[in-house]
């Protein structure tokens, strides 16, 4: 017969939260939301193209549909929240990288890198912010937003350009040129390494955005392209 003193299951609970092997249930709550937002990014993120749906998701996170609606309401506020989780993953590695720099060419240099060091490890999260938007409808108003957010980082180096007009346009230039840059080096069609693409990219992003440390030839603070 048991005492009070044994417990046959591992939950215990001593002065604070429910616990179950160490973790309280919004810990375990919260690991089970990111292990499904990792799997929309796995989906949104595909190399042949997005292909997300309520039992894909659960299958790639491992776990049924009980916990796909215990954190989101339906299909369209996982795919938003997907989207945003990978936002989230670059623009943490952006700040990191740039926030206390003001030379506008380590500006540049330090947000390609930030972008290209996640194409390197997650490149599923770059296919989902750049993809994504392209078929799920939903993600329409959020990918403006963010690119909102993204172009203010290029905003950094325009400071010289009193023209309203023409500040937005060389950003939405900028990033157009990136999206297509970016995606084209994870489809294969850039016969470089990484290093160099991404130098490259550096040497662009200079060109286009501090025209003035071009030399008379074109060439930027690299050399020619």
């Amino acid at each position: 017969m048991a005492t009070h003193a044994e417990v046959s299951e591992p939950e215990r609970r001593v002065g604070g939260p429910r616990t179950w092997a160490g973790d309280t249930p919004d810990e375990r709550r919260a690991a089970r939301r990111e292990a499904l937002l990792m799997a929309g990014i796995a989906l949104l993120g595909h190399p042949n193209g997005p292909s997300v749906t309520t039992r894909a998701v659960c299958r790639e996170s491992k776990l049924t549909q009980r916990y796909f609606y215990e954190s989101f309401q339906d299909y369209d506020s996982f795919v938003e929240a997907s989207y945003r989780r990978a936002w989230e993953i670059v623009r943490s590695s952006a700040v990191r990288n740039v926030a206390e720099l003001t030379d506008k060419k380590q500006i540049i240099k330090a947000a390609v890198r930030s972008w290209t060091k996640v194409i390197a490890n997650q490149p599923d999260v770059v296919r989902t912010i750049l993809q994504a938007p392209d078929t799920e409808s939903v993600l329409k108003e959020p990918a403006l937003r963010q690119r909102a957010d993204a172009e203010l980082l290029a905003l950094r180096v325009l400071d010289d350009v009193e023209d309203p007009l023409a500040r937005t346009m060389i950003v939405r230039s900028v990033w157009g040129s990136l999206r297509t840059l970016f995606m084209s080096y994870m489809n294969d069609e850039m016969d470089c390494s990484l290093l160099d693409f991404e130098s490259r990219c550096e040497t662009i992003l200079v060109r286009l955005l501090i025209p003035s440390e071009c030399g008379n030839d074109g060439s930027g603070p690299r050399g020619r392209l």
